[in-house]
């Protein structure tokens, strides 16, 4: 039942997010259409992997509650609370793995494929690598297995989680207070598309996922009001990259890198020079080449990605 309310929701979603993107788009999106089609065919490839990965966490909740594994079997819960509690344990957690694939230079090559994409748009939801799908499913079993999250927890949580996903990731231009009253408890589109920007700095910031609160409490949480100057994509990556099924997979095992990008408003690339142009902003004197993409440490200055 609640994998029925989780594709339904799913499809409700990615159908509003495509009437507000023909109505109010950040950015005019005229090459979009195959982007689309390759997002939903990586979707749902990845969905084989996702129902394995289900199966699995179904029998290690079934051994947790039959052995009385797991921190939350230990606490006498009202069901209600129960929910509430694995939906900010998982909303937390998701936070932190987002963390990890940016920070581990081997998860970052993984999770590169999500963010070379070109435009951004809600189908950018479901642009994952198959290892990326993998590695969640990972995070997610000593969740069951130690703190005693529920299959349903699970599933209730992915059937919010994917339509706020469909809907950050959408090409959609909110009022400013309306976009600000928003990001105060929920990640909005203009947040999560300073997380898809070109330029570093702004790439390693708005890891959250649903609750825009684990930014804010860890103090990596970056805001505009105007998403428009934006330029999304990773520097380094070319169409053969970032245009077909082939290269998104491969992208992982190939000697490209991302650069380090340059910051927004400048045109140093031809598709910043083009989501400005869309937008209406006036591009820049262009800046030096890019350098090479590097990775903040944790109280280092930077060191470089691989």
């Amino acid at each position: 039942m609640l994998y029925e309310v989780q594709t339904t929701t799913a499809a409700a979603a990615l159908a509003a997010c495509w009437a507000l993107e023909s109505f109010i788009p950040i950015i005019s999106a005229d090459r979009i259409g195959a982007e689309r089609f390759r997002h939903l065919l990586l979707g749902a490839l990845n969905a084989v992997p996702a129902v394995v990965i289900a199966g699995v966490l179904a029998i290690a909740d079934a051994g947790s509650q039959l052995f009385g594994f797991g921190l939350l079997n230990l606490v006498p819960l009202s069901p209600w609370v129960a929910v509430i509690v694995g939906f900010l344990i998982l909303d937390l957690s998701q936070y932190a793995c987002h963390v990890f694939m940016h920070k581990i230079p081997l998860m970052w090559r993984i999770h590169a494929v999500h963010h070379h994409a070109e435009h951004m748009e809600s189908t950018t939801a479901f642009r994952f690598h198959t290892l990326e799908i993998v590695a969640h499913g990972m995070v997610l079993l000593p969740l069951v297995l130690l703190l005693g999250i529920r299959v349903h927890d699970i599933a209730i949580y992915n059937a919010i989680l994917i339509p706020m996903s469909l809907f950050h990731h959408a090409n959609v231009k909110l009022p400013i207070g309306v976009e600000r009253v928003l990001g105060l408890v929920i990640v909005t589109p203009g947040l999560h598309r300073m997380h898809h920007s070109r330029w570093q700095p702004q790439t390693d910031s708005n890891y959250s996922a649903v609750l825009s609160i684990w930014d804010r409490v860890f103090g990596t949480l970056t805001m505009t009001d105007r998403p428009e100057t934006i330029s999304v994509g990773l520097d380094g990556f070319g169409p053969e990259h970032t245009r077909t099924i082939k290269g998104m997979l491969l992208t992982p095992f190939s000697s490209a890198r991302a650069g380090m990008g340059t910051p927004p408003g400048s045109d140093d690339s031809p598709d910043a020079a083009e989501d400005l142009g869309k937008a209406g902003i006036p591009t820049k004197t262009p800046r030096p080449t890019p350098k090479v993409r590097q990775q903040k440490a944790c109280n280092d200055p930077v060191s470089v990605r691989v």
